[in-house]
Protein backbone atom coordinates (compact mmCIF):
# COMPACT_ATOMS: atom_id res chain seq x y z
CA UNK A 1 0.00 0.00 0.00
CA UNK A 2 1.31 3.33 -1.08
CA UNK A 3 1.41 5.78 1.72
CA UNK A 4 1.30 9.38 0.52
CA UNK A 5 3.10 12.11 2.54
CA UNK A 6 0.97 15.32 3.71
CA UNK A 7 1.70 18.48 2.25
CA UNK A 8 3.74 19.59 5.49
CA UNK A 9 5.91 16.38 5.01
CA UNK A 10 6.50 17.10 1.63
CA UNK A 11 7.07 21.10 1.70
CA UNK A 12 9.70 20.40 4.50
CA UNK A 13 11.70 18.19 1.78
CA UNK A 14 12.14 21.74 -0.57
CA UNK A 15 15.11 23.26 1.70
CA UNK A 16 17.35 20.17 1.54
CA UNK A 17 16.68 19.21 -2.47
CA UNK A 18 17.34 22.79 -3.45
CA UNK A 19 20.39 23.17 -1.40
CA UNK A 20 21.79 19.89 -2.87
CA UNK A 21 20.68 21.58 -6.54
CA UNK A 22 22.80 24.18 -5.66
CA UNK A 23 25.41 23.09 -4.23
CA UNK A 24 25.48 20.51 -7.57
CA UNK A 25 25.00 24.30 -9.71
CA UNK A 26 28.33 25.80 -7.32
CA UNK A 27 30.40 22.87 -8.60
CA UNK A 28 30.14 23.22 -12.07
CA UNK A 29 30.87 27.01 -11.86
CA UNK A 30 34.06 26.08 -9.84
CA UNK A 31 34.88 23.05 -12.53
CA UNK A 32 34.60 25.50 -15.20
CA UNK A 33 36.47 28.36 -13.65
CA UNK A 34 39.23 25.94 -12.93
CA UNK A 35 39.00 24.55 -16.63
CA UNK A 36 39.02 27.80 -18.21
CA UNK A 37 42.46 28.38 -16.20
CA UNK A 38 44.42 25.43 -16.84
CA UNK A 39 44.51 26.23 -20.51
CA UNK A 40 47.20 29.28 -20.09
CA UNK A 41 48.51 27.04 -17.11
CA UNK A 42 47.36 28.18 -14.11
CA UNK A 43 46.29 24.74 -11.54
CA UNK A 44 46.38 26.98 -7.94
CA UNK A 45 43.70 29.17 -7.84
CA UNK A 46 40.56 28.49 -6.00
CA UNK A 47 37.54 30.26 -6.57
CA UNK A 48 35.58 29.18 -2.86
CA UNK A 49 38.43 31.12 -1.07
CA UNK A 50 37.36 34.97 0.06
CA UNK A 51 40.62 36.63 -1.61
CA UNK A 52 39.34 34.94 -5.19
CA UNK A 53 38.95 38.73 -6.93
CA UNK A 54 42.22 39.64 -5.28
CA UNK A 55 43.89 36.52 -6.70
CA UNK A 56 42.22 36.95 -9.89
CA UNK A 57 44.37 40.09 -10.36
CA UNK A 58 47.53 38.50 -9.72
CA UNK A 59 47.77 35.55 -11.88
CA UNK A 60 50.10 35.04 -14.23
CA UNK A 61 50.17 32.17 -16.68
CA UNK A 62 52.61 29.71 -16.85
CA UNK A 63 55.25 31.87 -19.99
CA UNK A 64 54.84 34.79 -16.82
CA UNK A 65 52.49 36.82 -19.48
CA UNK A 66 49.13 38.33 -17.78
CA UNK A 67 45.70 36.88 -17.93
CA UNK A 68 44.21 38.01 -21.19
CA UNK A 69 41.50 40.39 -20.93
CA UNK A 70 38.55 38.57 -22.05
CA UNK A 71 39.90 35.96 -20.40
CA UNK A 72 39.74 37.71 -17.10
CA UNK A 73 36.27 39.08 -17.80
CA UNK A 74 34.32 35.37 -18.47
CA UNK A 75 36.28 34.56 -14.71
CA UNK A 76 34.22 37.61 -13.65
CA UNK A 77 31.05 36.60 -14.56
CA UNK A 78 31.84 33.11 -13.38
CA UNK A 79 32.75 34.42 -10.40
CA UNK A 80 29.68 36.74 -9.57
CA UNK A 81 27.06 33.59 -10.54
CA UNK A 82 29.31 32.01 -8.09
CA UNK A 83 28.46 33.72 -5.29
CA UNK A 84 25.41 34.56 -6.26
CA UNK A 85 24.97 30.44 -5.37
CA UNK A 86 27.37 31.05 -2.32
CA UNK A 87 24.55 33.35 -1.08
CA UNK A 88 21.91 31.31 -2.05
CA UNK A 89 23.38 28.01 -0.02
CA UNK A 90 23.88 30.22 2.85
CA UNK A 91 20.21 31.84 2.89
CA UNK A 92 19.22 27.71 2.67
CA UNK A 93 21.49 26.40 5.31
CA UNK A 94 20.31 29.40 7.78
CA UNK A 95 16.65 28.42 6.61
CA UNK A 96 17.73 24.63 7.78
CA UNK A 97 19.13 25.64 10.83
CA UNK A 98 15.62 27.29 12.09
CA UNK A 99 13.64 24.30 10.96
CA UNK A 100 15.74 22.29 13.00
CA UNK A 101 15.98 24.29 16.06
CA UNK A 102 12.30 24.49 15.98
CA UNK A 103 11.79 20.75 15.78
CA UNK A 104 14.56 20.15 18.11
CA UNK A 105 12.44 21.88 20.98
CA UNK A 106 11.25 18.43 21.49
CA UNK A 107 14.36 16.08 22.34
CA UNK A 108 12.47 12.92 21.59
CA UNK A 109 11.75 13.94 17.92
CA UNK A 110 14.03 11.89 15.28
CA UNK A 111 15.57 15.05 14.14
CA UNK A 112 16.72 16.07 18.06
CA UNK A 113 17.77 12.62 18.76
CA UNK A 114 19.88 12.05 15.77
CA UNK A 115 21.72 15.10 16.16
CA UNK A 116 23.35 13.55 19.75
CA UNK A 117 24.92 11.17 17.94
CA UNK A 118 28.55 11.96 16.83
CA UNK A 119 29.12 12.15 13.16
CA UNK A 120 25.32 13.03 12.50
CA UNK A 121 25.14 16.64 11.31
CA UNK A 122 22.54 19.19 10.60
CA UNK A 123 22.23 18.20 7.29
CA UNK A 124 22.10 14.48 7.83
CA UNK A 125 19.65 14.81 9.90
CA UNK A 126 17.69 16.68 8.35
CA UNK A 127 17.76 14.51 5.30
CA UNK A 128 16.97 11.23 7.65
CA UNK A 129 14.23 12.66 9.42
CA UNK A 130 12.48 14.62 6.26
CA UNK A 131 13.33 11.77 3.36
CA UNK A 132 12.68 8.42 5.13
CA UNK A 133 11.95 8.68 9.03
CA UNK A 134 9.07 10.45 9.35
CA UNK A 135 7.30 7.95 7.83
CA UNK A 136 6.26 4.88 9.69
CA UNK A 137 7.71 1.60 8.83
CA UNK A 138 6.49 -1.80 10.36
CA UNK A 139 9.69 -3.51 10.30
CA UNK A 140 13.34 -3.43 8.81
CA UNK A 141 12.89 -4.49 5.27
CA UNK A 142 10.48 -2.20 4.81
CA UNK A 143 13.14 0.28 5.71
CA UNK A 144 15.85 -0.91 3.47
CA UNK A 145 13.26 -1.43 0.85
CA UNK A 146 12.31 2.63 1.09
CA UNK A 147 15.94 3.67 0.53
CA UNK A 148 16.40 1.19 -2.19
CA UNK A 149 18.77 -0.84 -0.05
CA UNK A 150 17.24 -4.21 0.01
CA UNK A 151 18.88 -7.05 -1.26
CA UNK A 152 18.00 -8.13 -4.93
CA UNK A 153 17.63 -12.16 -5.48
CA UNK A 154 17.29 -14.25 -8.43
CA UNK A 155 16.38 -17.17 -7.96
CA UNK A 156 15.21 -19.96 -10.70
CA UNK A 157 15.56 -23.53 -10.71
CA UNK A 158 19.54 -23.92 -10.37
CA UNK A 159 20.43 -19.75 -10.20
CA UNK A 160 20.39 -18.70 -7.28
CA UNK A 161 22.33 -15.08 -7.42
CA UNK A 162 22.61 -12.25 -5.76
CA UNK A 163 22.06 -9.14 -8.04
CA UNK A 164 23.25 -6.11 -5.28
CA UNK A 165 20.68 -3.55 -4.20
CA UNK A 166 17.18 -2.86 -5.56
CA UNK A 167 17.62 0.88 -6.23
CA UNK A 168 14.36 0.85 -6.44
CA UNK A 169 13.21 3.55 -3.39
CA UNK A 170 14.18 7.18 -2.48
CA UNK A 171 17.85 7.87 -3.96
CA UNK A 172 18.50 11.16 -2.20
CA UNK A 173 17.90 8.84 1.31
CA UNK A 174 20.19 5.93 -0.38
CA UNK A 175 22.75 8.28 -1.84
CA UNK A 176 23.24 10.19 2.03
CA UNK A 177 23.28 6.59 4.21
CA UNK A 178 26.07 5.20 1.68
CA UNK A 179 27.67 9.34 2.74
CA UNK A 180 26.93 8.62 6.40
CA UNK A 181 28.23 5.36 6.49
CA UNK A 182 31.63 6.20 4.77
CA UNK A 183 31.46 8.89 7.87
CA UNK A 184 30.64 6.45 10.26
CA UNK A 185 33.83 4.46 9.72
CA UNK A 186 35.96 7.67 10.55
CA UNK A 187 34.08 9.24 13.82
CA UNK A 188 32.85 5.81 15.36
CA UNK A 189 35.65 3.35 14.53
CA UNK A 190 34.53 1.78 17.93
CA UNK A 191 31.15 1.05 17.53
CA UNK A 192 29.89 -2.66 17.02
CA UNK A 193 28.68 -1.74 13.00
CA UNK A 194 32.47 -0.07 12.52
CA UNK A 195 33.78 -3.68 13.94
CA UNK A 196 31.51 -5.60 11.98
CA UNK A 197 32.51 -3.54 8.88
CA UNK A 198 36.32 -4.10 9.21
CA UNK A 199 36.12 -7.80 10.01
CA UNK A 200 34.36 -8.44 7.37
CA UNK A 201 36.21 -6.53 4.82
CA UNK A 202 39.68 -8.29 6.53
CA UNK A 203 37.97 -11.82 5.99
CA UNK A 204 38.24 -10.99 1.91
CA UNK A 205 41.32 -9.59 2.07
CA UNK A 206 40.73 -6.02 2.25
CA UNK A 207 38.16 -6.44 -1.18
CA UNK A 208 34.83 -5.64 -1.80
CA UNK A 209 34.82 -2.18 0.58
CA UNK A 210 32.41 -0.65 -2.05
CA UNK A 211 30.03 -3.63 -1.79
CA UNK A 212 30.20 -4.04 1.99
CA UNK A 213 29.89 -0.08 3.10
CA UNK A 214 26.52 -0.86 1.05
CA UNK A 215 25.72 -3.28 3.71
CA UNK A 216 27.08 -1.02 6.46
CA UNK A 217 24.70 1.68 4.69
CA UNK A 218 21.73 -0.72 5.28
CA UNK A 219 22.46 -1.85 8.81
CA UNK A 220 23.26 1.65 9.81
CA UNK A 221 19.85 3.37 8.57
CA UNK A 222 18.17 0.06 10.34
CA UNK A 223 19.81 1.14 13.49
CA UNK A 224 19.19 5.19 13.14
CA UNK A 225 15.39 4.05 12.71
CA UNK A 226 15.44 1.99 15.61
CA UNK A 227 16.97 4.60 17.94
CA UNK A 228 14.76 7.49 16.54
CA UNK A 229 11.41 5.51 16.87
CA UNK A 230 12.13 3.17 19.81
CA UNK A 231 14.75 4.72 21.43
CA UNK A 232 17.14 1.87 21.41
CA UNK A 233 19.94 -0.03 19.22
CA UNK A 234 20.90 -3.63 18.12
CA UNK A 235 23.30 -5.25 19.80
CA UNK A 236 26.08 -4.66 17.87
CA UNK A 237 25.52 -1.35 17.78
CA UNK A 238 26.98 1.56 20.47
CA UNK A 239 27.27 4.88 19.83
CA UNK A 240 29.12 7.71 21.84
CA UNK A 241 27.82 11.47 22.60
CA UNK A 242 29.28 13.95 20.24
CA UNK A 243 29.62 16.53 23.39
CA UNK A 244 33.04 17.01 25.48
CA UNK A 245 33.96 16.06 28.70
CA UNK A 246 34.57 12.55 30.30
CA UNK A 247 32.01 9.65 28.82
CA UNK A 248 31.61 7.06 31.38
CA UNK A 249 28.93 4.06 31.77
CA UNK A 250 26.28 4.65 34.55
CA UNK A 251 27.21 1.15 35.66
CA UNK A 252 30.62 2.70 36.50
CA UNK A 253 29.50 5.23 38.73
CA UNK A 254 26.43 3.27 40.20
CA UNK A 255 27.00 0.47 41.81
CA UNK A 256 23.60 -0.46 42.56
CA UNK A 257 21.31 -1.01 39.61
CA UNK A 258 18.26 0.39 41.46
CA UNK A 259 20.39 4.09 41.60
CA UNK A 260 21.45 3.62 38.30
CA UNK A 261 17.63 2.97 37.40
CA UNK A 262 16.79 5.81 39.23
CA UNK A 263 19.63 7.98 37.52
CA UNK A 264 18.36 7.31 34.18
CA UNK A 265 15.14 8.54 35.34
CA UNK A 266 16.14 11.35 36.75
CA UNK A 267 17.80 12.36 33.38
CA UNK A 268 21.78 12.09 34.37
CA UNK A 269 22.77 10.54 31.39
CA UNK A 270 26.52 10.76 30.13
CA UNK A 271 26.44 9.27 26.68
CA UNK A 272 24.60 7.87 24.40
CA UNK A 273 24.43 4.81 25.15
CA UNK A 274 22.80 4.93 28.98
CA UNK A 275 20.43 7.18 26.84
CA UNK A 276 20.00 4.22 24.70
CA UNK A 277 19.36 2.15 27.80
CA UNK A 278 17.52 3.93 29.87
CA UNK A 279 14.74 4.27 26.55
CA UNK A 280 15.26 -0.19 26.18
CA UNK A 281 14.31 -0.16 30.20
CA UNK A 282 11.16 1.31 30.25
CA UNK A 283 10.35 -0.07 26.62
CA UNK A 284 11.09 -3.68 28.14
CA UNK A 285 9.52 -2.74 31.22
CA UNK A 286 6.11 -2.06 29.72
CA UNK A 287 6.31 -4.80 27.47
CA UNK A 288 6.97 -7.96 29.47
CA UNK A 289 5.54 -6.85 32.81
CA UNK A 290 1.83 -8.83 32.57
CA UNK A 291 3.70 -11.84 31.22
CA UNK A 292 6.63 -12.09 33.67
CA UNK A 293 5.41 -10.44 36.86
CA UNK A 294 5.13 -14.03 38.62
CA UNK A 295 8.49 -15.72 37.09
CA UNK A 296 10.33 -12.58 38.46
CA UNK A 297 8.95 -13.19 41.79
CA UNK A 298 9.67 -17.36 41.58
CA UNK A 299 13.10 -16.69 40.67
CA UNK A 300 14.00 -13.98 43.21
CA UNK A 301 15.73 -10.49 43.51
CA UNK A 302 19.21 -12.02 43.59
CA UNK A 303 19.11 -14.04 40.60
CA UNK A 304 17.61 -10.59 38.87
CA UNK A 305 19.92 -8.32 40.22
CA UNK A 306 22.48 -10.51 38.64
CA UNK A 307 21.01 -10.64 34.84
CA UNK A 308 20.96 -6.88 35.29
CA UNK A 309 24.61 -6.46 36.05
CA UNK A 310 25.07 -8.88 33.23
CA UNK A 311 23.83 -6.72 31.02
CA UNK A 312 20.10 -9.39 30.47
CA UNK A 313 16.85 -7.90 30.52
CA UNK A 314 15.77 -5.06 32.90
CA UNK A 315 13.78 -6.89 35.27
CA UNK A 316 13.94 -5.19 38.51
CA UNK A 317 11.48 -2.28 37.56
CA UNK A 318 8.22 -5.59 36.95
CA UNK A 319 8.72 -5.44 40.85
CA UNK A 320 7.08 -1.34 41.51
CA UNK A 321 3.76 -0.90 41.68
Amino acid sequence: MVRVPTPENEDRRRTNRERKVLVAERVEHVNRIKGLLFSPGIRDYEPLRRDRRDRLEELRTGDGRALPARMKAQIGRELDRLELLLGQIKAMEAERDALLAATAVDASTPAAMLLKLKGIGPEFATILHAEGLFRHFNNRRQVAAYAGLAPSPWKSGTIDHEQGVSKAGNPRLRTTMVELAWLWLRHQPASGLARWFSERVARNGGRLKKAMIVALARKLLVALWKYATAGYLGRRTTITRSCAGTISPLANIFADPVQAIAAARAGMVLDVDDHLRARQMEWQRAAVRPALRGLCLALGESRLFLRFLTGGLDLLGLFEP
